[in-house]
């Protein structure tokens, strides 16, 4: 039960430091939040809010080395079949080739259903979709 006054909804922002602590703090952050918007704590949530975390922290760290802001934005939502993450930087993620929208996430790669990097109004945002368990 929440407190009163607090509602959860479907997305949810928040933003860090961009310093080494801020895979761990994005950890903490989805740990207790994704549960809330999920609206249960079983097994499978938390199997869930698991692969979730583990996404989160890679693209954090992925997004550091490429922003030069202090503070990172960092994004969590929801639907009906899958979480969706995102960290947005101030630098393009590719490199090597500038046109694609894919980026060298191993972890993602391996959790996700689909990931990439796409231009914002300011800058540039990484995410992944989750599939929900």
């Amino acid at each position: 039960m929440l407190p009163t006054g607090l509602s959860i909804t479907h997305r949810s922002r928040f933003t860090m430091a961009n310093d080494a602590g801020a895979a761990v703090q994005s950890w903490t952050v989805i740990g207790r939040v994704l549960p809330l918007m999920l609206g249960r704590s079983d097994e499978v949530a938390q199997a869930t809010v698991r692969r979730v975390q583990t996404c989160m922290i890679e693209i954090v760290e992925f997004a550091r080395t490429r922003t030069m802001d202090d503070i990172m934005l960092c994004e969590v939502w929801l639907d009906a079949h899958h979480i969706f993450v995102a960290v947005d930087h101030t630098q393009p993620a590719c490199t090597v080739d500038p046109s694609s929208r894919r980026c060298s996430l191993t972890l993602v790669q391996t959790v996700a259903d689909d990931h990439g990097t796409h231009p914002t109004q300011d800058a540039y945002q990484t995410w992944a979709s989750i599939p929900r368990g």
